[in-house]
């Protein structure tokens, strides 16, 4: 049990040290790309993420909103001025139409399954796409990041 609530102190702890420097490479593809999904797991990290990438009206798509925030969220952000979509690692599961707008995804944060970052993927990535899609991984040295990195083979 005190391994599980480690585990999530040092991922949380990992996500919040490297928050600022996540905003700070996301302005990097966001100068030359319309639109980018960035990926968390961390409500703390969210904020972070909010409040220094505010000028592209970030939109959180979460386990937290309501369906109805999230389908605004979508729509901002496929049809609207909603130019990066915040994304919880596990909450995307059968949202669709993303692919259309976005070529582009951030991994701000790591999950333990390689099954969840290539789920992640297919919310920017499908099969017969015209453009190729990126997705960056971005790592700190210290931290949890190391360890689910070297498991995922990343």
């Amino acid at each position: 049990m005190r391994s599980q609530l480690f585990n999530v102190l040092l991922r949380q702890a990992t996500g919040v040290a490297k928050a600022p420097y996540v905003a700070e490479f996301v302005r990097l593809p966001m100068a030359s790309e319309k639109k980018v999904i960035l990926f968390g797991w961390h409500r703390e990290v969210y904020s972070i993420w909010l409040e220094q990438l505010a000028e592209f009206k970030p939109m959180l798509y979460t386990g937290t909103e309501s369906p109805k925030q999230k389908a605004n969220a979508k729509d901002a952000f496929v049809n609207g001025d909603c130019r990066l979509l915040i994304i919880s690692l596990r909450a995307g599961a059968g949202l669709d139409g993303l692919q259309s707008v976005c070529k582009v995804g951030v991994f701000g944060e790591l999950d333990w399954s390689p099954g969840v970052h290539v789920q992640c993927g297919g919310r920017y990535w499908r099969d017969g796409q015209g453009e190729p899609s990126l997705a960056y991984f971005l790592l700190s040295e210290d931290g949890s990041d190391p360890v689910i990195a070297d498991i995922l083979g990343l």
